[in-house]
């Protein structure tokens, strides 16, 4: 903290160490945002006072300079809607994503830390595909804000890569993102697979990958008012036992992926085992493999459709 803060005054100072008292005091994190703590969140929304837009992992990196009166008065507002519950890339408008920096508002999801898992997965079998046949095509399903297929893009460039998503808002915003970057990716408003009809579609993909919705209906009003409240429903809910849409997937994908194409995709805590039985069960899959993150949790699960 001592090198983020070597720009600022004694006066500046004192007034950073009072708002981080404040939010060390007052501010509830989300164990699925470990990238936001009171020091980071003060770093964001200090430069965003400073008219200067950054993820919390980015201003973390970044050193503060000294903030106008005015920047004081509307940098203790924005502490104020930190702590009344307004997730803070919402507030930034900025969010990371394997080191992407992303526009991000109440139009989609926040991506995060955890989905990396799925994006790693994902950019092993994107390169291998490239190795094999000289390129590759991959679908993302549920895009949201785009944070999947523009990874895809950025690291591989020469790959084909579609986003979609059912929300018209979270396709605008992720066409946003890809000007923003300065990537180019296919985005479609789908209903999953109603934009890619299999006259046109049949065998195109090699890989189908997806962070779909799978809280149970019956859960989502026990869930964190930060997210039931400020991020879109349509982005969490899956139904009344939270699976509709890995059915939906296992169902429809084998259609749209090439031979030996691989269909990956995130799960919820506690569902991977059983997710996974029933693509073992279903002919069109084999070499189904779970994947699991740094705890040991299974989230992220991989099948092969049979040639």
């Amino acid at each position: 903290m001592k090198q983020q803060l070597e720009l600022l005054d004694k006066e500046q100072k004192i007034f950073f160490n009072a708002l981080l008292e404040t939010l060390n005091k007052e501010l509830s994190i989300l164990p699925d945002k470990p990238c936001e703590t009171p020091e980071n969140t003060l770093y964001t929304l200090w430069h965003l006072a400073n008219k200067t837009p950054l993820s919390s992992l980015s201003a973390a990196k970044t050193p503060l300079t000294t903030l106008a009166p005015k920047g004081q008065k509307l940098l203790q507002s924005l502490v104020t809607k930190r702590l009344q519950g307004t997730p803070l890339a919402y507030i930034a408008g900025r969010q990371n994503f394997m080191g992407l920096e992303l526009l991000s508002n109440e139009s989609a999801l926040i991506p995060r830390k955890e989905t990396e898992l799925l994006a790693e997965t994902c950019l092993e079998h994107v390169a291998e595909a490239i190795k094999t046949n000289g390129n590759a095509t991959v679908l993302d399903l549920f895009t949201g804000s785009g944070n999947l297929p523009l990874c895809f893009k950025d690291r591989f460039p020469r790959a084909e890569v579609y986003g979609s998503d059912l929300s018209e808002k979270a396709i605008e915003l992720a066409r946003k993102n890809a000007e923003f970057l300065g990537l180019s990716v296919i985005f479609k408003i789908s209903d999953m697979f109603s934009a890619f009809p299999a006259e046109e579609f049949t065998s195109s993909f090699d890989i189908i990958s997806g962070a779909p919705p799978y809280i149970s209906s019956t859960k989502v009003d026990k869930m964190d008012e930060e997210i039931a409240q400020y991020e879109p429903s349509l982005a969490f809910e899956a139904g009344p036992f939270g699976i509709k849409f890995f059915t939906q997937m296992i169902k429809h994908s084998p259609l749209l992926l090439k031979p030996h194409g691989k269909l990956i995709f995130e799960v919820g805590l506690g569902q991977g085992e059983g997710i996974a039985q029933r693509l073992r069960k279903n002919k069109n899959y084999d070499n189904v493999r779970m994947i699991q993150d740094i705890k040991g949790d299974i989230r992220v699960l991989e099948a092969h459709r049979i040639a």
